[in-house]
C-alpha cells in the first residue's frame, strides 16, 4: 500500500495555543513513547512513503532540528524538535563508516539511525554532552560487547537493523546514568519499563519485528513517561497528547520479523570509535591511532587535523624536523591538500627571524588570569581581562595599567586597577576586546540582563568622572548567537566583529564552544558593519581569503586601516587556533584581501593563540599565553617585538592637548577630511579628564583637520602624508578661544586651511570647507566687526608681497560676501611680509609665515 504523507506541525512558544495543519492518511505506527517536561517543546512530525526531504528542509528555515527517524515496512516517520541544532544527514545504500568518522571528528556525533528502503539514514548533531561514541556493527545482537562497554562508561543511545546487520550506538557522555535494556514480544507498558523507586525511566523505544527493545536511563530532564500501542486516528492521538502537555520521545514505525532473519555470510563484527582530535598524542599508541584515522579518512579536513596533531607531538618539544616529515609522509594520500601541507612545512623548516619574548612581570601578571591585552593608542595605558584579582567588582573583571613615568624603571607599568562599577559588574564576566583609536571608548563583551544572544558586543565611554556603564550595541551587530571581539575602523566610522550566526563560511552552523574541529571555538566568521546616517548596514562577510568553515575571531585591525590580524584554526597553522597577517587589497571593498601570513613558530604554538593586540607603531605586539615556562599564574600577559615582514603599515600620529587660552583641558571632537575633495574622513575626541588627545592617520592622504567644541571657534591644522614613506608621530597642542570673548576684546586666529596657488591669489578648492565653516560661526553671530589680513613670507619684493597679501583677503573677502555676508562687515589689509610669525628662512618657517587670518569684535 502506497502512503499518502502524514504531515502535523506544532508550535509552541512558552505557554501559547498551539496551532495544527493535518493531512489525514492511514498510518502504520508500532509504539508511541511520550513524557512530560518541565519546558514544553514544540514539534512536528511527518510520516510518508518515502524520506520527506522538503518537509525536513522547510522546518529547519522554521528552527526545527530532527530528533528522531524511524523506518518500517510500510514507511519513515521524521520527527522534528524545535530548536535550532547543527545538523548533517547522511544517506547511503551502504553504511557510510568513512562520512560517520570523518563526521566525528569535526565534533558531530551520531543522533539518530534508521535504515529503510534498500538505504541508510544518518543523522549527526553537535552535542557537547557526548564525549565520545562508539559504533558496533555485528550480523548478531552483541549482548556480551554491550555488557563490556557499560563497565567502561558507555550508554546505548541508537539501535537500527537493516541489510542482515545490527548498528548500535553508544556512547559516553558528561553525565553517566545507570542503564538497562529489555526486549519483549509485545509493546511495553509504562509499568513495567520504569522504576521511580530507582530513578529508572524508559529513553528509548526500538521496533525490531515480533519483539521491541526498551533502554532505561537513570539520568533524564524528563517525567511521567507513558508507552502505548496507537489505536485509531494517529492525527487525534498526538494532538490528544499534546494538548495534556507531553512531548513525544519516540514514534516507532512497525517492522516485521522477516526482515531481521537475513543473514550475512562471512560477515566479520567491527567497532568504531570517534576519536580524540583535541589532545594532543602523548605515546606512539595514541599516534597509531590517529594513523589508522588518517588512512581512513583520507583526504579529509578530518584527516588534516589529525596529521597536525600527530606533528604537535614533536612541535611540544621544538623537534621541528620530525614534525615536517609526518606532514610529507602524508601528501600521497591527502590530494586537494597538497598547498597547505607545503606551507605547515615552510612554517616549521623557514629560517625565522629571532623574537624575545617577554613575560610583563608580576605588577600585571598574577597566579590568577590575566588576558586580552589592549594598548592604548598613545601608549599611556594597557586594559586587559582578569580573573580573580583583588579590587575587581566580580569574579571577572576588566582593568587597566598606567604607563610608568619614570622611563629609568625596570617595570614598564602600575599595578592595575579596575575600570571601575560602570563596566565591571558584581555578576557579569567582564571580556575587553579592543579600544578605539582616540582611547576614549572600549569595546567589550559578555552576557548580560538584556543580550541578544548568548554572548553580544558592549561599549564603554571615557567621561569625566571615569567609565561610563556599558552599552549595548544594536542589530545587526549583535544577534541571537555568539557576536564578540567587536573593532572599531580608525576613523570611527565601521566595525569588525566575529559571530557565529548562521549563514558562515562553509555553511555549517557550529556555535562557539561547541566541541567543533578539534577544539570549543565553533565556526566564526569575521564581518564588519558600516555606520550610516540611519544606523549600521547589515553585516558584510570578509569572504573566504579570511574565513573557512572553521573558527577566525579574536581579530584587530591596525590604525593603518589595511591590516588585520586574527586567530584562526582553518588556515595552515602549528595547531589550534594560530594567529595570522593580511592586508586589505582595495580601499573600496572589505572582501579583497590579501592571502594570510602566519605570524611564525616563534610566536604560534600548538595550543590557541590569540588575543594579539599591535601598538600603533607597529614594533610591538602585546598578548596572553597559558601556562608558559616562564609563566606566573594560568594566562599570563606577554610582549614581542616584532619582525619587520609582519608588522602594519606606517601610520602618521598627532598627539598633543586641547586646551582653552588658559590652559583648561577641553572635551573636543577632532575631524580629519581628505583635502583633496573636503570629504570628512573620520572624528575623534579628546580625553574629557586631561584633553589629551591622538589622531592616527595612515599615509598617502593630504590631511586637514580641525578641533570643535561647544562655544568655541574652531581650530584647524593639515599635514602633507602623500610622501611620506616612514611613519612618524607629531607632538600638537590645540588652543580654542571661546566666542563669548568677542564681546569685550578682537580676537585674532590663523585660517590654517585656506591654501592658494603658488604666488597667485586664487584659492584653491580644498580651501573650501574651511571657509564654509568660517562662514557658518560668521552668520550665527553676527559679529559688527570682521577683519581679513593677509600674509606672505620673505620672497620677493616688499610691493609684490603687499599686494599678494591683500589680494588673498580679497579673494577670502570675495567667498565669504558670496556664502551671505554683508560685504560692509568686512576689512580687508595686506601685510606682505612685515609680520612673520616665525623668523628664519628655512622652508619650515615660510611655509609658517604664508598665511590669512581673521579679527574679530
Amino acid at each position: 500500500m502506497t502512503l499518502k504523507p502524514l504531515i502535523l506541525f506544532l508550535s509552541i512558544l512558552f505557554l501559547s495555543s498551539t496551532h495544527f495543519l493535518v493531512a489525514q492518511q492511514e498510518q502504520d505506527l508500532s509504539v508511541l513513547h511520550i513524557a512530560r517536561y518541565n519546558n514544553r517543546i514544540g514539534q512536528t512530525y511527518c510520516i510518508d512513503s518515502v524520506f520527506p526531504y522538503q518537509f525536513v528542509e522547510l522546518n529547519k528555515t522554521k528552527g526545527y532540528h530532527i530528533a528522531q527517524i524511524s523506518a518500517g515496512n510500510k514507511g519513515i516517520c521524521v520527527l522534528m524538535n524545535y530548536g535550532t541544532l547543527p545538523q548533517d544527514l547522511l544517506l547511503s545504500d551502504t553504511l557510510s563508516v568513512k562520512d560517520i568518522e570523518e563526521n566525528w571528528s569535526s565534533g558531530f556525533r551520531v543522533s539518530s539511525l534508521a535504515y529503510a528502503n534498500g538505504k541508510w539514514y544518518c543523522v549527526m548533531s553537535l552535542d557537547n554532552g557526548i564525549i565520545d561514541q562508539k559504533m558496533i556493527i555485528t550480523k548478531q545482537f552483541p549482548r556480551n560487547l554491550i555488557d563490556s562497554l557499560w563497565n567502561n562508561g558507555l550508554r546505548l543511545s541508537q539501535i537500527a537493523y537493516g541489510n542482515g546487520t545490527w548498528v548500535m550506538i553508544m556512547n559516553r557522555q558528561m553525565i553517566t546514568s545507570g542503564q538497562s535494556y529489555s526486549i519483549s514480544d509485545t509493546v511495553p507498558s509504562t509499568r513495567n519499563s520504569q522504576n521511580q523507586s530507582n530513578g529508572i525511566w524508559p529513553a528509548s523505544v526500538f521496533d525490531i519485528g515480533n519483539s521491541f527493545i526498551t533502554i532505561k536511563n537513570g539520568y533524564t530532564h524528563s517525567f511521567d513517561h507513558r508507552i502505548m500501542k496507537p489505536d485509531g486516528n494517529i492525527r487525534d492521538t498526538i494532538q490528544y497528547v499534546w494538548e495534556q502537555g507531553y512531548t513525544i520521545i519516540n514514534m516507532c514505525m512497525a517492522r516485521s520479523s522477516s526482515e531481521f532473519l537475513v543473514s550475512r555470510q562471512n560477515f566479520r563484527d567491527s567497532v568504531y570509535e570517534s576519536i580524540d582530535l583535541v589532545s594532543i598524542p602523548k605515546n606512539n599508541l595514541e599516534i597509531l591511532q590517529l594513523d589508522r584515522f588518517i588512512n581512513r579518512t583520507a583526504p579529509s579536513d578530518g584527516a588534516m587535523l589529525a596529521i597536525q596533531k600527530i606533528a604537535a607531538h614533536f612541535i611540544v618539544n621544538t623537534e621541528w624536523q620530525k614534525a615536517a616529515e609526518v606532514y610529507r609522509s602524508y601528501i600521497p594520500i591527502m590530494k586537494g591538500f597538497e598547498s597547505t601541507i607545503k606551507k605547515s612545512i615552510g612554517l616549521l623548516t623557514d629560517k625565522e627571524d629571532s623574537i624575545l619574548v617577554i613575560n610583563l612581570g608580576k605588577t600585571i601578571n598574577t597566579t590568577g588570569a590575566e588576558w586580552d591585552p589592549i594598548p592604548t593608542p598613545d601608549g599611556k595605558y594597557l586594559f586587559m581581562s582578569v580573573r580573580d584579582r583583588i579590587g575587581g567588582e566580580g569574579r571577572q573583571d576588566v582593568f587597566y595599567a598606567q604607563q610608568k613615568k619614570d622611563t629609568l624603571s625596570i617595570e614598564q607599568w602600575d599595578t592595575p586597577l579596575s575600570v571601575g562599577p560602570g563596566v565591571n559588574t558584581r555578576n557579569g564576566e567582564e571580556t575587553v576586546d579592543n579600544v578605539s583609536a582616540d582611547g576614549n571608548t572600549l569595546l567589550l563583551s559578555g552576557t548580560f540582563p538584556g543580550s541578544y544572544g548568548r554572548f553580544d558586543i558592549y561599549t564603554a565611554e571615557r567621561t569625566e568622572n571615569g567609565w561610563d556603564n556599558l552599552r549595548q550595541l544594536p542589530r545587526p551587530i549583535n544577534s541571537e548567537h555568539h557576536d564578540e571581539s567587536g573593532c572599531l575602523t580608525s576613523d570611527g566610522k565601521a566595525l569588525l566583529f566575529s559571530s557565529d550566526r548562521p549563514g558562515a563560511t562553509g555553511n555549517v552552523f557550529a556555535p562557539m564552544n561547541s566541541r567543533y574541529h578539534g577544539g570549543g571555538n565553533g565556526n566564526m566568521d569575521i564581518y564588519i558593519c558600516i555606520q550610516s546616517d540611519t544606523g549600521w548596514t547589515d553585516p558584510i562577510n570578509l569572504g573566504t581569503t579570511i574565513n573557512t568553515p572553521f573558527s577566525e575571531r579574536s581579530l584587530f585591525l591596525h590604525p593603518d586601516g589595511k591590516t588585520l590580524y586574527f586567530s584562526s584554526d582553518g588556515h595552515y597553522g602549528i595547531g589550534g587556533l594560530d594567529v595570522f597577517k593580511s592586508t586589505r587589497l582595495s580601499d573600496t571593498s572589505w572582501t579583497q584581501w590579501s592571502e594570510p601570513v602566519n605570524l611564525g613558530r616563534n610566536i604560534n604554538t600548538v595550543q590557541d593563540d590569540f588575543s594579539y593586540k599591535i601598538t600603533v607603531g607597529g614594533d610591538t605586539a602585546y598578548f596572553a599565553a597559558q601556562n608558559r615556562i616562564d609563566g606566573i599564574g594560568d594566562w599570563d600577559i606577554y610582549k614581542v617585538v616584532l619582525p619587520q615582514h609582519i608588522r602594519p603599515q606606517p601610520v602618521i600620529t598627532i598627539k598633543g592637548f586641547v586646551i582653552d587660552k588658559s590652559g583648561k583641558p577641553l572635551k573636543a571632537m577632532i575631524v580629519w577630511e581628505d583635502l583633496k575633495d573636503g570629504k570628512s574622513i573620520g572624528s575623534a575626541q579628546s580625553n574629557p579628564i586631561d584633553g589629551s588627545y591622538i589622531v592616527v592617520l595612515p599615509l598617502g592622504k593630504n590631511y586637514g583637520y580641525y578641533a570643535k567644541a561647544d562655544g568655541y571657534f574652531p581650530i584647524s591644522a593639515n599635514i602633507d602624508a602623500r610622501k611620506e614613506l616612514k611613519g612618524n608621530s607629531k607632538q600638537k597642542n590645540i588652543v580654542m578661544y571661546p566666542i563669548i570673548d568677542t564681546n569685550s576684546q578682537e580676537i585674532t586666529l590663523q585660517l590654517t586651511n585656506v591654501f592658494f596657488d603658488y604666488g597667485k591669489d586664487n584659492l584653491q578648492s580644498s580651501s573650501f570647507p574651511e571657509l564654509n565653516r568660517l562662514n557658518e560661526i560668521l552668520l550665527k553671530h553676527r559679529f559688527h566687526f570682521i577683519k581679513i589680513s593677509g600674509h606672505t613670507d620673505d620672497i620677493g619684493s616688499d610691493r609684490y608681497n603687499l599686494t599678494l597679501s591683500l589680494n588673498r583677503a580679497k579673494r577670502v573677502k570675495q567667498y565669504l560676501v558670496k556664502k551671505g555676508i554683508q560685504s560692509n562687515f568686512i576689512e580687508i589689509i595686506g601685510y606682505g611680509k612685515s609680520m612673520p610669525k616665525v623668523i628664519g628662512d628655512s622652508e619650515e618657517a615660510r611655509v609658517e609665515n604664508r598665511r590669512v587670518e581673521i579679527s574679530i569684535k
